[in-house]
């Protein structure tokens, strides 16, 4: 009777793991189903996102066709002094700001601002609540990767002609008076889109703000750019 009594005890431990085993089991099938169809969501959305980008040309490996594009080695020590350039307030009409003061390394050289402050700033860089001075009219783009833009600046008006930056056989064309004479096809030192924008001084005041000498004179252009001519720093042409 006793070896009755357990035997009926194991049989109904076995029939008790048994169901908690195949519960589990399709416990655990089930979550499996719904992850695999919500996987199957990411996998569209990823689908979707890879055919856009590759209509659009993106690779993620633009970085590794710079030196082929270019046609030569990098020097690095013209590449530090472009560096140290980019901080350098030589470079600022008012000797206050810098390409970096706006195009913050933190920000993918782009800025922490919803609208950029730029001449006239306390000199911080890179941490948009503590950087003050007074606004210009517009938002930093970024510049990370600018070598591979065919057009600059928000309206395009620094551009290749012929829609590669790194190709100046059309030349370059930038607004009045340069035009397109400034850098001419073929040119034999400007060969690159960025390398003539280099030479170029910021051509609208909306955007840097950057200049002395106009208020009060004819060629004002109202109280939203007088704010910033207070007289410090050199005159504009």
């Amino acid at each position: 009777m006793e070896n009755d009594g357990m035997s009926k005890l194991l049989i109904k431990r076995f029939l008790q793991l048994t169901l908690l085993a195949v519960f589990t089991l399709a416990g655990s099938l089930a979550l499996r189903g719904q992850d695999q169809d919500k996987g199957d969501g990411r996998d569209d959305i990823d689908r979707r996102l890879t055919h856009v980008l590759a209509n659009a040309g993106f690779t993620g490996r633009i970085e590794s066709t710079l030196l082929p594009r270019l046609g030569r080695q990098l020097n690095p020590a013209m590449a530090k002094v472009g560096q140290m350039l980019w901080f350098d307030t030589i470079t600022g009409l008012h000797d206050d700001n810098t390409c970096g003061g706006c195009h913050a390394p933190a920000f993918g050289f782009g800025d922490g601002q919803s609208i950029a402050i730029g001449i006239q700033s306390n000199g911080i860089v890179g941490v948009f609540h503590k950087r003050e001075g007074p606004h210009n009219q517009r938002r930093t783009p970024k510049a990370l990767n600018i070598a591979f833009l065919p057009a600059l600046m928000w309206n395009g008006r620094f551009n290749s002609i012929s829609g590669d930056p790194f190709d100046n056989s059309q030349g370059f064309m930038f607004p009045l008076p340069e035009g397109t004479t400034r850098f001419p096809p073929h040119d034999p030192i400007i060969k690159h889109l960025a390398q003539a924008q280099g030479e170029m001084p910021p051509t609208e005041l909306t955007e840097v703000a950057g200049y002395t000498g106009t208020k009060g004179t004819p060629f004002s252009l109202g109280p939203d750019f007088d704010q910033f001519d207070d007289g410090k720093g050199s005159p504009i042409p």
